[in-house]
């Protein structure tokens, strides 16, 4: 019987170290672990070049992406509402020139109306004085 215990418990710590070995080679290959070696990931903060609120993100945490892929959207609306905002001023600088412009063409014929008016001053003064000469 004394034999029998011996047994079992030799064939408990073989067993023990062989079930142990297996984990321990199960474990490594699924989740190495090491304290002599450090792995290193490289982060790359983003920033757009506007600024908005994100409507909907394009890729997941750790997923690799390419060059051109999009990340995220931004909200479109307050730049839109900007653009139109942009025409309708664009749309009034317009019509304010045009404004300029037919001000500007009054102004010349004011100009040429006041131009004839001193030269038939001066035709009537040359008129009078050749009246004025002969005592008429």
């Amino acid at each position: 019987m004394k034999k029998n215990i011996y047994a079992i418990m030799l064939y408990s710590v073989i067993g023990f170290a062989l079930a142990f070995s297996a984990f321990l080679l199960i474990a490594d290959n699924v989740s190495p672990f090491t304290t002599q070696a450090t792995l290193y990931k490289s982060v790359v903060n983003i920033a757009p070049e506007v600024s908005g609120n994100i409507t909907h993100v394009d890729v997941i945490n750790g997923q690799h992406v390419s060059a051109n892929q999009p990340l995220f959207s931004i909200d479109a609306k307050p730049y839109q509402i900007a653009v139109e905002q942009a025409k309708a001023e664009l749309q009034q600088a317009k019509e304010a020139n045009a404004g300029t412009w037919q001000q500007l063409a009054a102004a010349e014929q004011v100009v040429l109306q006041k131009k004839t008016l001193w030269k038939n001053a001066q035709n009537k003064l040359v008129r009078y004085q050749t009246l004025s000469r002969k005592g008429t």
